[in-house]
């Protein structure tokens, strides 16, 4: 899981306009008929590139690792399903996340509809302690450039713990906060 902090909306447009030129210049023909930057899909030059463009800019990157097959197996009780145990997991980690002024959450949309109202209200109750939330939305990652970011760096983070492979994740070192799940 990777959380991007942007500075400023100056920055979200220059993650954004970074795409556009990608897509109309350096990697036209690649990037032609993919509709959403997939690190699984895109070259590794694609992905060195824009790994360096987050190095450039104004940001800050938190990201939580955690074995997918643990969170499968907890047993809670009551019993709760996976998008519940996601959901408290994700608030829980951001309200770690220093808040100190109005903030817009971007979140993709992985929830469905009905759970989207309760996280929610989970991530106000948690980080409403902490700092303001402006606004909350989900999205799909194929409409937001952000959010394309960052499931390019939680693809590399996977590959930095999974395949020894820090020649992406290296790039954004000094960006970059990860927190090893532990429950």
């Amino acid at each position: 899981m990777a959380i991007l902090e942007l500075e400023s909306k100056y920055e979200s447009k220059k993650l954004d306009k970074s795409i556009v030129k990608m897509r109309r210049w350096k990697f036209k023909k690649q990037l032609k008929d993919i509709s959403e930057i997939k690190a699984t899909k895109v070259s590794n030059e694609i992905k060195y590139h824009m790994m360096e463009v987050l190095s450039r800019n104004d940001i800050k990157i938190y990201a939580l690792v955690l074995n997918k097959r643990r969170i499968y197996s907890f047993k809670t009780f009551p019993p709760k399903g996976v998008n519940d145990i996601y959901m408290d997991i994700t608030s829980d980690f951001i309200s770690k996340i220093p808040i100190n002024e109005p903030i817009d959450f971007e979140l993709d949309r992985f929830l469905p509809i009905g759970a989207e109202n309760i996280f929610k209200s989970k991530l106000i109750d948690n980080i409403g302690k902490y700092g303001t939330i402006s606004k909350i939305s989900f999205v799909s990652s194929e409409s937001s450039k952000g959010i394309q970011f960052a499931d390019l760096i939680a693809w590399c983070i996977f590959q930095s713990f999974e395949n020894k492979n820090n020649i992406f994740i290296d790039i954004i070192k000094r960006k970059i906060s990860i927190e090893i799940y532990k429950k």
